[in-house]
């Protein structure tokens, strides 16, 4: 979800910035609506942008991707049956961080996260 709204918000500011010079290149014989186009696709680029750092959506996407190859890397360790004394303490504590991460932020649906079980 967060990568899609990410990508729409990046698309949405890339596509009103290079609109900007199109409208003022194309509308020359008419100042006034030039203006007017020019300055309704620059509010769209200010909006757009201001939205996509208030909502954190490429944040947010980077926080859940890094805490699903977590999971999965413990749970490959889990289903390999290997994990060492030294390794299991700090795989716990990254598991544990996350999921606090996770709990604390709301970025995502709790019951989402764990769809495998792990098997400590």
């Amino acid at each position: 979800m967060n990568k899609r709204l990410f990508y729409a918000v990046e698309l949405a500011t890339i596509l009103a910035g290079a609109a900007i010079p199109v409208v003022n290149l194309s509308a020359v014989k008419d100042a006034y609506l030039a203006g007017v186009l020019s300055a309704i696709f620059g509010s769209v680029v200010v909006v757009a942008a201001a939205v996509g750092k208030l909502f954190k959506f490429h944040d947010n996407w980077l926080d859940y991707r890094a805490l699903v190859e977590a999971l999965a890397r413990i749970n490959r360790w889990a289903l390999a049956l290997q994990f060492p004394r030294q390794v299991l303490n700090p795989a716990r504590r990254e598991c544990v961080t996350w999921i606090n991460l996770v709990k604390s932020r709301c970025l995502i649906p709790f019951f989402l996260v764990f769809k495998t079980s792990l098997m400590f």
